[in-house]
């Protein structure tokens, strides 16, 4: 007979004989081989059988010996590891039933190693239970069939066959018992390591969330006061020796972007530090434009040079918290890239309760998205509104709709 389920951890090239197969294999060899001995000496033991033949005690010790060998594969193939010891077992009853009927013999322990074996190692389907449960009655019938005569006849013989069944019974549920017990253990260990992967990646996930957050409120913080303080130190130079009373005051106000900036880099980082557990992720942090309205920021793009036409309704008017900031930052962000990449070129901004629309009239000088574009549409996608932030027919258009998600709030409530 063969295996018919190897089951998902045993297929056959994937089951090593191991040092326990071994020792498994060693003991019931041994067993065996004590029994022999012990029938040779039946007479001096006060056993009512008559000695075997040191022929037939040979043949037994090497079925014994070859039951141990076909044993250290009982994990590989115990379908056919129990049929094998079944049929060695069976060969050396039919020997003393025709040779030496009432000569002592030993019984070899193999065959509950192989019954326990194959309920302890495989997912049994019907066709193995079958087979394995066919090999162990089999074999247990002709034992008893070829047993030598003793006293007791028939009631010893009714007993021994229920000792026999009772012990394969109690061999074969242990094992599938212990089985169970295994693949539950399994699947608990599956599970946490599959739930400390997933810790893991969401730990993983929070930080680069947490890293791109800072990196954005860091910009933002930073990037409109230098962009200011360099188109400025450039008109400063420019001046110094032609004019120095207009050197001097671009100077105050490049002393004066600084502070800001140092400022708005503090108290982001503060609110960075206390805040390290993370929010939202949608950039509400007070630093920068936290406590500025948009009037401000269209004031400061001028004093940095940039020629600013604004229409604008008042911050009262537009949404509070995390959104208002975000609409701040895109506007202060918009703001600074035109006068980065489009210096000198008029910029046209309009703000209603809805929209925001930062239109830089003339060439822009081409260059790839940077982590200020980045930042904008983040936060754009934070508040569910629709940002365009692209090249048209005049110049450049950044524009921010939140109307959509401001209506849709009002809908749900």
């Amino acid at each position: 007979m063969t295996d018919t389920n190897p089951g998902p951890h045993h297929a056959h090239t994937t089951v090593p004989v191991t040092r326990t197969d071994v020792l498994v294999a060693a003991v019931a060899t041994t067993i065996g081989l004590a029994g022999v001995v012990m029938a040779s000496q039946s007479a001096a033991l006060g056993i009512p059988l008559t000695v075997p033949s040191a022929g037939l005690g040979t043949l037994v010790a090497l079925s014994f010996a070859g039951q141990g060998i076909v044993l250290l594969f009982r994990r590989r193939r115990p379908v056919g590891v129990l049929w094998a010891c079944g049929a060695l077992d069976i060969a050396v009853g039919v020997l003393f039933a025709m040779l030496e009927p009432d000569a002592a013999r030993a019984n070899s322990v193999a065959l509950p190693v192989a019954l326990y074996t194959l309920f302890r190692e495989r997912d049994l389907d019907r066709r193995s239970l079958i087979n394995g449960s066919a090999a162990f009655l089999i074999t247990l019938t002709v034992r008893i069939i070829t047993a030598p005569p003793v006293p007791g006849g028939a009631a010893l013989t009714a007993v021994s066959v229920a000792g026999a069944v009772v012990t394969g019974t109690l061999v074969a549920v242990s094992a599938y018992i212990l089985r169970r017990r295994d693949m539950y253990t399994e699947i608990l260990r599956e599970r946490a390591e599959l739930t400390d992967s997933r810790r893991a990646a969401l730990a993983e996930a929070a930080a680069a969330e947490e890293r791109t957050r800072i990196a954005r409120e860091l910009h933002d913080t930073t990037a409109h006061h230098l962009s200011a303080i360099a188109v400025q130190a450039t008109a400063a130079r420019a001046v110094i020796d032609t004019d120095p009373v207009a050197a001097a005051a671009i100077l105050r106000r490049i002393s004066s972007s600084a502070s800001a900036a140092l400022d708005d880099v503090r108290e982001t980082v503060g609110h960075l530090r206390a805040n390290a557990g993370g929010q939202d992720g949608a950039g509400d942090l007070p630093g920068g434009t936290g406590d500025l309205t948009a009037a401000a920021l269209i004031d400061a793009g001028r004093r940095a040079g940039t020629d600013i036409t604004a229409t604008l309704v008042s911050d009262e008017l537009l949404p509070s918290g995390a959104a208002r900031r975000a609409i701040h930052r895109v506007l202060q962000e918009a703001l600074t890239n035109a006068r980065r990449h489009a210096p000198g070129c008029a910029v046209t901004v309009e703000m209603t309760e809805r929209r925001l629309s930062v239109r830089t009239w003339g060439h822009f000088v081409d260059a790839p998205p940077g982590t200020g574009s980045i930042g904008m549409s983040e936060r754009a996608a934070a508040i569910g509104a629709r940002l365009r932030n692209d090249r048209d027919a005049d110049g450049w258009i950044v524009e921010l709709d939140w109307g959509r998600c401001r209506d849709q709030g009002r809908h749900r409530r």
